[in-house]
């Protein structure tokens, strides 16, 4: 029962109490303050309920929580102190801050003093290097206009490492004059280094325009020849078809392109038919050369294609064989008994007759049907052999086929206990 005093601090305190506290306080259960509340339109103060809210929060996710104030440092701070200080600093991940920085928007200006740029620079050889390892700083000095000023020691020219390597011993052996990655000696082939006093060049590893020959031709060590019209030519001789030639020779094929030798590809036959080839005359005429549908289509698929599309497939195939198709529920238990008698094992039946084959297996009537060689065992017949033997090395002698039926089968019999 509910006194007056009980009603009057149900009312007083529920916007601000939990139901728990009150119960506990008016020997009442949270169901019947519950109700109670609810029948006379009691609701809870909107700042209580957010209390409560942010109290859950805080239980549940603990540090990840950004306040006002973190954020507020976070701002102000970005730029004098790096992640991890400001993660100890706000008692979280540095992930945690990263991601707050970009969501918020937030970027360091990077400064950078002239002495600190200039042991920086020093230890690269390159502009690629130093943008590989120091992407912030070369963006840096691009924006600034100040590349050109720190980088005059730095080469100016594309390398790879092995020709670094090459041009170091090269100046320890003959000296400093050389010119790399020229083009002007053997137009249009580029060599590495070259050294004009001498009239000697060097190339690593080429592959544009220079081809290595097979040991058979230039010994074991190798060589190096260039690619020329003369031996294009030579090597086109040898061949009728264009398609064949452009299989068996793809870098060649790829030199005449690029240097304009079409002209060597001139006798060689395209292997193109001729617009209007295909007509229905001469697809039905191609068509008579095959018994089946898919030797038609992969032995000349254009004739084919054509068929179908124009819609003369039907038509042009009516010779071919056509394979009878069952009615559904054709095949019964006492029909695929009766046509697995035609065929001695599994895989002449199931190319035989493949819908009766696919009933033998949905149905497994492995039990019943047992193909075997030229045997055909039955479930009788395996029973009646099985009882003659005294022990399961005389069935094996009889029959393997039969011994691995029995065993997977375990028919029970007189002599099992023989047997096993």
């Amino acid at each position: 029962m509910w006194s007056e005093s009980d009603l009057k601090y149900l009312i007083d305190n529920y916007s601000k109490s939990s139901n728990q506290e009150i119960g506990e306080k008016l020997g009442k259960t949270k169901k019947s303050i519950d109700s109670r509340a609810l029948r006379l339109g009691l609701k809870k103060d909107s700042n209580y309920v957010s209390n409560i809210n942010k109290d859950r929060v805080i239980s549940r996710w603990g540090s990840n929580i950004w306040t006002k104030e973190d954020l507020d440092f976070l701002t102000l701070n970005i730029d004098k102190m790096s992640n991890s200080e400001l993660s100890d600093k706000l008692n979280k991940t540095t992930n945690s801050i990263v991601s707050k920085c970009v969501s918020l928007g937030l970027k360091r200006i990077p400064v950078y003093t002239r002495e600190y740029i200039e042991k920086e620079c020093l230890k690269y050889s390159t502009k690629q290097e130093l943008n590989m390892i120091n992407p912030n700083l070369c963006a840096w000095l691009y924006k600034k206009g100040l590349m050109s000023e720190y980088t005059k020691h730095m080469l100016r020219v594309s390398y790879s490492t092995p020709q670094l390597i090459l041009s170091f011993i090269l100046k320890k052996l003959i000296g400093n004059n050389f010119i790399y990655n020229d083009r002007t000696v053997i137009k249009p082939f580029e060599i590495d280094i070259y050294f004009p006093e001498y009239k000697l060049g060097f190339e690593y590893d080429g592959s544009n325009g220079w081809n290595i020959l097979n040991t058979q031709k230039a010994g074991n060590t190798g060589g190096i020849r260039k690619i020329t019209e003369d031996k294009c030519r030579m090597i086109v001789e040898k061949y009728t078809s264009l398609y064949t030639f452009r299989k068996e020779q793809p870098i060649i094929y790829k030199n005449i392109i690029r240097y304009s030798w079409k002209h060597l590809l001139e006798n060689l036959s395209r292997d193109i038919k001729e617009s209007g080839f295909c007509t229905k005359e001469k697809c039905q005429e191609v068509a008579l050369k095959y018994s089946r549908r898919i030797d038609f289509f992969k032995k000349d698929v254009s004739a084919y294609n054509k068929s179908q599309m124009s819609g003369w497939l039907d038509e042009v195939c009516l010779h071919m064989i056509k394979k009878d198709k069952k009615p559904k529920g054709h095949w019964t238990k006492e029909s695929v008994i009766e046509e697995s008698t035609k065929y001695k094992t599994k895989q002449e039946f199931k190319k035989g007759c493949s819908s009766a084959y696919n009933y033998y297996i949905k149905n497994k009537l492995s039990n019943i049907i047992i193909l075997e060689g030229r045997k055909k065992w039955t479930k009788e017949e395996c029973l009646e052999v099985i009882k003659q033997c005294s022990n399961k090395k005389e069935v094996r002698n009889i029959s393997e086929k039969l011994y691995r039926i029995y065993i997977e089968n375990r028919w029970n019999i007189q002599n099992d206990v023989s047997l096993l």
